[in-house]
């Protein structure tokens, strides 16, 4: 796993944190908020799978690695950021 997809998944945890510690229980009240949770879900747990299952996804072989890693790195970040205007 490179740096970039650590960080990634890092910044959708702490995305998660910031989700949950605003809205709280109610979150699925909230359509941002259910989004970033289903963003998460989709993104975040895919590329965990995609390492622990690495020869097993065929369309990786058509896109290089660093590709990867950089949409990782800002797909998190609009995770960690989307929600800004109900802080």
């Amino acid at each position: 796993m490179d740096w970039q997809i650590g960080a990634g998944l890092a910044l959708q945890l702490a995305a998660l944190v910031l989700v949950f510690r605003q809205v709280g229980r109610n979150w699925m009240r909230y359509i941002g908020a259910i989004f970033v949770v289903m963003a998460v879900l989709y993104h975040g747990v895919d590329e965990i799978l995609v390492v622990l299952y690495s020869g097993r996804n065929p369309y990786r072989r058509f896109v290089q690695a660093t590709y990867v890693d950089q949409f990782i790195l800002w797909l998190a970040l609009q995770f960690c950021f989307s929600h800004w205007p109900t802080w």
